[in-house]
């Protein structure tokens, strides 16, 4: 009975992803082959076949092997920005309004929607001044602050 591993569906980069096989015994080193370098994985009853795309064979017995794994370098997502507003907190507290973490000096944008959508307070450079709801009817609201945003009943 024989199992293929093909690699076209990995979503790793091919060019840095490589198969570790690390052996059963401590006295023998880890192997790493590029996946670039391997044109099909078989496993039968016995062992591991990596067969190479310059026409190599390497037969590895499953008793030689402790784990396979995928490593990548990480070609990874350089230069992200941190999270606008990480410490921004939105609450409804005494029927006020507002957001702690605000840095001073720092101005926001705040919406109070109805849940139908409709907006009914708005402010684009909000300083961090409690907004009083007591003009609001009795009802279900979200107010969002940048891009924090909480649901308030009141």
């Amino acid at each position: 009975m024989f199992l293929a591993l093909a690699y076209g569906g990995l979503t790793a980069d091919a060019q840095t992803t490589s198969l570790v096989v690390n052996p059963a015994s401590q006295a023998s080193e880890s192997k790493s082959y590029l996946l670039t370098d391997i044109a099909k994985i078989t496993f039968g009853d016995h062992g591991m076949e990596i067969n190479g795309t310059s026409g190599t064979k390497e037969t590895i017995s499953f008793s030689d092997i402790m784990s396979l794994k995928f490593t990548s370098e990480g070609t990874g997502i350089e230069g992200l920005p941190a999270a606008e507003d990480s410490s921004l907190v939105p609450y409804y507290r005494g029927g006020m309004l507002g957001a702690d973490g605000l840095q001073g000096g720092q101005a926001a944008r705040v919406r109070v929607c109805d849940l139908s959508g409709r907006v009914i307070i708005a402010k684009e450079n909000w300083d961090g001044t409690p907004i009083s709801t007591s003009a609001l009817t009795k009802g279900v609201y979200l107010f969002s602050v940048n891009k924090k945003t909480i649901k308030f009943m009141k």
